[in-house]
């Protein structure tokens, strides 16, 4: 078993969170420890959210659902649509509780954001441009905020990637680039990052960057130890566009 529980069940003790959710965190976080089995991932989304809504005026519970959420709903962006709006379905509730009671903290306003705009493109034939530009201006408030932290760089960097540009949108590859490489700089070894910057040069055209890049990453790509998976995932996802440009 992995090592989340304790960190888990310790932070929720300390911030007096009820009985019941308490349990039932520590039993998602078995599930979540167990995440490489997909389906073992969804029962950990659906039980963080159900802790998160026992606990709602709590911010740890809210927290993991939402980002657990996020990630086991992406794992079935090219097969299962229908299971994929399922998973970030059930964050939803967690992130609007988070943006609520807890916007001044930075991942509790990162994530609050990012699920409603998963679940949103998702969802939706034609995702809202606006709201998604809306989404882009958020997180370039945060950097201006609190620009020694790299995460909002990735996911910003992400938007002005694949959004169309004018006049269609925002949508600015060069911004993308600066974002990420201002990113890097500040997580050097994150895998996720380099897979962003490997791909954003890739969009850019620039093959030797993004072959250059995506190695680092494969290679030697590290990310925080609860996201330990989603970081081996990034790897494997940067050794298969390595693959494809042979």
């Amino acid at each position: 078993m992995g090592g989340v529980i304790p960190a888990l069940v310790g932070m929720l003790l300390l911030a007096q969170a009820n009985p019941p959710a308490t349990g039932t965190m520590t039993a998602a976080a078995r599930h979540y420890d167990a995440r490489a089995d997909i389906r073992q991932h969804g029962l950990a989304t659906e039980l963080f959210a159900t802790a998160a809504a026992a606990a709602p005026t709590q911010m740890l519970p809210q927290l993991w659902c939402a980002r657990t959420s996020y990630y086991a709903g992406h794992r079935h962006r090219d097969d299962h649509a229908d299971e994929m709006a399922r998973l970030l379905a059930l964050g939803v509730p967690c992130g609007k509780r988070l943006l609520s009671r807890f916007a001044n903290d930075y991942d509790a306003a990162l994530w609050g954001r990012m699920i409603a705009m998963k679940h949103e493109i998702a969802t939706s034939l034609l995702p809202s441009l606006k709201r998604l530009e809306q989404t882009t201006a958020f997180l370039e408030n945060m950097i201006a905020k609190h620009p020694k932290r790299f995460e909002a760089y990735a996911l910003v960097g992400a938007l002005y990637r694949e959004l169309p540009a004018w006049p269609i949108s925002i949508g600015d590859k060069q911004r993308a680039l600066e974002l990420f490489s201002t990113g890097i700089g500040l997580a050097p070894d994150n895998a996720e990052m380099l897979l962003g910057l490997g791909e954003t040069h890739l969009a850019l055209g620039d093959k030797r960057a993004a072959r250059r890049t995506l190695l680092r990453c494969a290679q030697d790509g590290t990310g925080p130890k609860e996201l330990e998976f989603e970081t081996d995932e990034a790897r494997r996802w940067a050794s298969k566009l390595l693959s494809d440009m042979e």
